[in-house]
């Protein structure tokens, strides 16, 4: 194994799937599996210096509950490209908020999107959303939309999802 291979045991629990995907951990729920334990072992795979993320993964559904160090279960819903897209062709009121930069917005975005940088997100929230709007945010990768999501889940919005893997998976329609 080199020194960029991570070994797992066999699964703790049988209802729990583990995976190493390029630094990343993914945890798998089957059936009734308890999230506390998937939490457990996420935050224990975060622990290894190669690890940069930790994500459980509820199977059949399109939900995922990601977080690196905290109660991932109950903290930061993620949402597939799938589903995004899905919701917004049927006409979901889905807030699908940007934190990219301006020239990353200009170059594509989610049609209908709101640009609200991560460096503005702060002083902008309050004037520019509702804390019950259902609110996707979107970066480029990811990690902007993450850092966003928990923030405006810490200020009171009570339905943040970030789009998994962020614009580069987003399959639906861009605007130049």
């Amino acid at each position: 194994m080199g020194p960029d291979s991570i070994a797992i045991v066999p699964p703790i629990n049988p209802a729990l799937s583990v995976a190493n995907f390029g630094g990343g951990f993914g945890v798998s729920l089957l059936g009734d599996t308890s999230c506390s334990t998937a939490t457990q072992i996420c935050a224990s795979a975060m622990t290894c210096p190669l690890a940069h993320s930790a994500k459980i993964h509820n199977v059949g559904t399109d939900i995922e509950e990601s977080r690196g160090g905290k109660d991932m279960c109950e903290e930061l819903k993620v949402i597939t490209s799938d589903s995004l897209e899905q919701r917004l062709a049927a006409g979901e009121p889905i807030v699908v908020v940007d934190v990219r930069d301006d020239w990353e917005y200009e170059d594509q975005h989610i049609p209908g999107s709101l640009l609200l940088p991560l460096e503005e997100l702060e002083d902008r929230h309050a004037s520019e959303l509702e804390k019950d709007d259902p609110i996707v945010v979107v970066c480029q990768h990811g990690a902007r939309s993450e850092e966003a999501a928990q923030y405006l889940t810490s200020v009171g919005y009570l339905d943040v999802s970030t789009l998994d893997g962020g614009l580069v998976t987003y399959r639906g329609d861009l605007d130049p």
